[in-house]
């Protein structure tokens, strides 16, 4: 994820979600552009940028085909099905960073956003990674959120042997999609890679690094 707000058909993307996750097939944490979404739904006022605006027009092009009250329940529902963080066997799923000892609010705020540092001279969060070295639990950490356009899954390993492991890999930008085998839904398994597709040739693009 995110789930919505790259390229078109966002809000099919969450249909998607939903029908698998309604079947057993698929569950999600919440990440930023879907806590914005939500916002969103519910009214409050929000920066309509960073791609939301691509799930905004979607939803308003399709609340003219539908009862707008019963389309904004819809998607609330699917927003509201996802957790801030997820258990696996014996790894934890969280979107932006997995931070230990801090309150509830600001763990939620770092693990949807990432721990900030500031902002970069172009006026963009400076995202750091330093939690991952204060990390000392006893259950890997898969995160994504901060994309690595090399395409390569950034795996940091613990000083208690446990592994975090980025598998953002810029798929939406035209790079790898990087997903986590687990082993009997149980044991972090094997990291792997898929090409992402070009929505136009349907032909494959970029280069696996796993």
């Amino acid at each position: 994820f995110p789930s919505h707000d790259r390229g078109p058909g966002s809000l099919d993307v969450l249909d998607l979600y939903w029908k698998a996750h309604i079947d057993g097939k698929a569950w999600s944490v919440m990440g930023n552009h879907e806590y914005k979404f939500q916002k969103y739904l519910n009214g409050h006022s929000v920066k309509i940028n960073s791609g939301l605006e691509t799930t905004v027009r979607e939803f308003e092009t399709k609340s003219n085909l539908f009862p707008p009250n019963m389309l904004r329940k819809d998607y609330m529902a699917v927003l509201d099905s996802m957790p801030i963080s997820m258990k696996i066997g014996n790894c934890i799923v969280v979107h932006g960073a997995y931070t230990e000892n801090v309150s509830k609010g600001k763990f939620e705020a770092n693990a949807l956003y990432g721990v900030v540092d500031g902002k970069t001279e172009e006026g963009f969060p400076n995202r750091t990674s330093g939690w991952k070295r204060d990390y000392s639990g006893d259950s890997n950490i898969i995160v994504g959120h901060s994309p690595l356009f090399n395409g390569a899954p950034d795996i940091v390993v613990t000083s208690a042997g446990k592994k975090i492991i980025n598998t953002d890999t810029a798929c939406c930008f035209g790079y790898q999609l990087t997903g986590v085998r687990m082993i009997d839904g149980e044991e972090l398994g094997e990291v792997f890679q898929v090409n992402a597709l070009d929505i136009v040739t349907g032909k494959q693009i970029g280069r696996a690094h796993v």
